[in-house]
């Protein structure tokens, strides 16, 4: 009987120690390079954001706005931000917004304030 809870016990001590290697080598699904772009064709604008997750929990957000066919107007940001699920949590010029994202193939589904994006990955 000894034996068994010795064998069960080592078989514990392997799970656990093979869960937490899992865990730290996972990636999230986010790290890297997002696109969205809209063209309001009436307008003549076109609007892209380029979103870029760091592994640090760090990112830069790059807006190239394009009026009228004129030259275009670039803002960039940086950002920290963390997931728990399928929350999104982004710190922007001292400013959170919370919202939800999923991930499906290269598309990624942003959801702020009730406005869903989608981004292709880069």
């Amino acid at each position: 009987m000894k034996k068994i809870g010795i064998i069960l016990l080592l078989m514990m001590v392997t799970l656990v120690s093979c869960n937490k290697d899992d865990d730290e080598n996972l990636v999230n699904p986010l790290i890297g390079t997002w696109e969205y772009t809209v063209t309001y064709t009436a307008e003549n604008i076109i609007i892209e954001q380029v979103v870029t997750f760091n592994a640090n929990n760090t990112g830069l957000l790059t807006v190239t706005g394009t009026f009228q066919g004129g030259v275009p107007t670039i803002e960039t940001n940086n950002f920290t931000w963390k997931t728990n699920g399928n929350k999104l949590t982004i710190i922007i010029d001292n400013e959170t917004q919370v919202g939800t994202y999923t991930i499906s193939g290269n598309k990624l589904s942003m959801t702020f304030d009730g406005e869903t994006l989608i981004f292709t990955r880069l």
